[in-house]
């Protein structure tokens, strides 16, 4: 299963005032995202969200030409293969930083999801986990 194609969805979209937040650092109006497909050679295809850091059209940048072409035609099922080459080429050699860390969260992600969907077994149980219920809380973001 080789990676065939990346793709990133840079989205942001108001939130209503009545389900605004007040934070720290002020009030939240939008949420902005960055979803990430890729695409294997088998047509199995895994979703991820990158992180954006306020930065959600630059990060979307980055993964459809710096990181896509870096990954393409590696094996899909080489997770870590995969995060060392972007780590490499990205972190380790000229310092791009939190921009290509952000960008290489979605594709993590979406190589885990590609994964799971090729095995045919859950994501929590490939990662190691059991199903049971986890309480959920807001927190404020």
């Amino acid at each position: 299963m080789k990676i065939k194609d990346v793709k990133a969805y840079p989205t942001s979209f108001p939130i209503p005032p009545a389900n605004r937040v007040a934070l720290g650092i002020g009030t939240a109006v939008k949420r902005d995202a960055v979803l990430v497909k890729v695409v294997t050679d088998d047509g199995v295809v895994g979703w991820g969200e990158a992180h954006h850091g306020r930065a959600h059209t630059a990060v979307a940048k980055l993964i459809e030409t710096t990181q896509r072409q870096l990954i393409l035609g590696m094996d899909a099922d080489d997770v870590t293969g995969v995060w060392e080459k972007m780590y490499r080429f990205q972190l380790a050699s000229h310092g791009m930083g939190a921009g290509a860390c952000l960008a290489m969260s979605g594709i993590d992600m979406a190589l885990w999801d590609i994964r799971g969907r090729a095995l045919g077994v859950p994501l929590y149980r490939l990662l190691g986990g059991s199903r049971k219920a986890i309480p959920a809380y807001a927190g404020g973001v």
